[in-house]
This record gives structure tokens, sequence and C-alpha cells, in this order.
């Protein structure tokens, strides 16, 4: 499959499928795209094809891999990771209940 410029939308059908992958875990990526009925999740198919979605994953590039940061672990994600952090404080004030 020839690659095509991801879309906004494409990126949070993308985000929302790993999320749901980690709330219902299977072996392999392959299985949520499994088509027996004893196995198959139709809702990842009807969201996006397991071939772009594959294909998203081969190539998403979040980290600048000039910069060293030794001792963080999450070097690779930390633009991410801080994007993150900001957005949640804004969007949620945890309260007494």
């Amino acid at each position: 499959m020839e690659w095509a410029d991801v879309t906004v939308e494409q990126m949070m059908a993308f985000v929302g499928l790993v999320i749901a992958m980690s709330v219902d875990r299977l072996p392999e990526i392959d299985d949520y795209w499994a088509t027996d009925p004893i196995l198959q999740h139709p809702w990842f198919a009807s969201v996006m094809s397991r071939t772009r979605f594959k294909q998203i994953l081969r190539y998403l590039h979040c980290a600048d891999n000039t910069a060293n940061v030794s001792g963080d672990k999450l070097r690779k994600l930390r633009s991410i990771v801080d994007m993150l952090n900001v957005s949640f404080r804004q969007m949620y004030t945890p309260s007494q209940c």
C-alpha cells in the first residue's frame, strides 16, 4: 500500500484504537481485525482497516533522535506526555468528592 498523509480524523481514530486495545488486550494486533465469528471484534474494522492502522503504527515517529536526554525513559514520547499533562490540567480539576 502506498503511503498517504494521515488526516486529523485518522490520527484521532488511530489513538482511539490504541486506547481500546489497552482495554481489551489480545495477543496480536492482527487479532483485533480477525474475521472468525468467534474471535472477531467488528468495531475495529469499522473504524480503520488493519493495513492502514499498521502503516500508521510503522511510520509514526514522535521523537527527535538528535536530542540526547540520558536517563529519561520516556524521552521519545516526552513532548507528547508534556502536552497531554498540560491538557489534562486544563480540562480537569479534582474536587473533594
